[in-house]
């Protein structure tokens, strides 16, 4: 199948993310997977845990996007309303897999104990459902479709869900076509400005890029640097050219304010640098608080 640009939404469930009692980081990894296969995201929603609104927010997305990812709401209490309402608004039955429930109990069994009596609703599924095995918990993930179009379902504890987002979901979406092989990212990392300067002082390369068709640009801040992302759409040869020509281009405007490319950030280039040429480095704070040490340290092997 050939691989095409798609939209998804995103629809993170929990009524302790609508009271401030815990931050919601799970939209922020799922986005990040979905934009490395080229699938964009078009609408982020959190919802609480109430059937009406999961479903109304279910609507809302599928009539608006290619695919809806769903995280929360899959565990075994009374308050976990997420598969309940994906059957009603696909309009199909739960069913019980006898699979999962041995999968479930043997879980249990390995810890020494036996499995509580609520985790039995674990084992009900959506019917017809595509099931996603979680390696590390006991809440499955599935996918089922309205419309011709997937909904996802994925647990809300972070660990589960990344589990099953990087060894299920995305190789099945990228199996169906959706998202984009051709997919290539450049990240120049920029310390010493703020988002708009490093917006103003780009400007020849939003021109460079709005030259070619294949090409878009992004900016993203964060609390010590700007990243300025370079996506390429092309062959591998097409998008390594590009971004030799972008990396001349930035370069050149930023001088040393452009530290770096990739993942990197600035403690683990300060780091890489100290280490190549044989240097250390010692802080001495009163207003920062030892944040600037805390950041060198907090890299693996710093202290080497």
């Amino acid at each position: 199948m050939v691989a095409r640009t798609a939209f998804f939404s995103i629809i993170i469930i929990g009524d302790e993310l609508l009271t401030g009692s815990k931050v919601e980081s799970n939209s922020t990894f799922i986005s990040a997977k979905l934009a490395e296969i080229g699938v964009d995201v078009k609408t982020i929603m959190t919802v609480g845990d109430d059937e009406k609104e999961i479903i109304d927010a279910l609507g809302f997305c599928v009539t608006r996007s290619d695919g809806v990812i769903v995280s929360g709401g899959l565990g075994p209490t009374s308050d976990d309303k997420t598969k309940d309402a994906i059957c009603k608004f696909v309009e199909v039955n739960m069913v019980e897999h006898k699979e999962i429930l041995d999968d479930i109990k043997q879980r249990f069994s390995k810890r020494g104990v036996d499995m509580p009596e609520p985790n039995k609703e674990q084992a009900y599924q959506p019917e017809g459902a595509i099931l996603f095995r979680n390696p590390v918990g006991t809440a499955y993930g599935f996918e089922v479709y309205k419309d011709e179009k997937p909904i996802i379902a994925l647990p809300g504890v972070p660990a589960e869900m990344k589990a099953i987002m990087v060894e299920s979901v995305i190789p099945s979406l990228k199996e169906k076509g959706f998202g984009l092989s051709d997919l290539h990212i450049l990240d120049a990392k920029v310390v010493g400005l703020a988002e708009s300067a490093v917006y103003d002082a780009v400007g020849p390369l939003r021109e460079w890029a709005e030259k070619r068709e294949s090409i878009c640009l992004a900016y993203y801040p964060h609390f010590v640097d700007v990243t300025v992302r370079v996506k390429v759409r092309g062959e591998e040869e097409f998008a390594e050219k590009m971004f030799k020509e972008a990396k001349s281009i930035l370069e050149d405007i930023l001088g040393e304010k452009l530290y770096g490319y990739g993942e990197d950030g600035l403690e683990i280039v300060v780091g890489k640098l100290l280490r190549q040429y044989g240097m250390t480095i010692s802080t001495a704070e009163s207003c920062t608080g030892g944040l600037v040490s805390n950041r060198i340290v907090s890299v693996p092997g710093a202290s080497d």
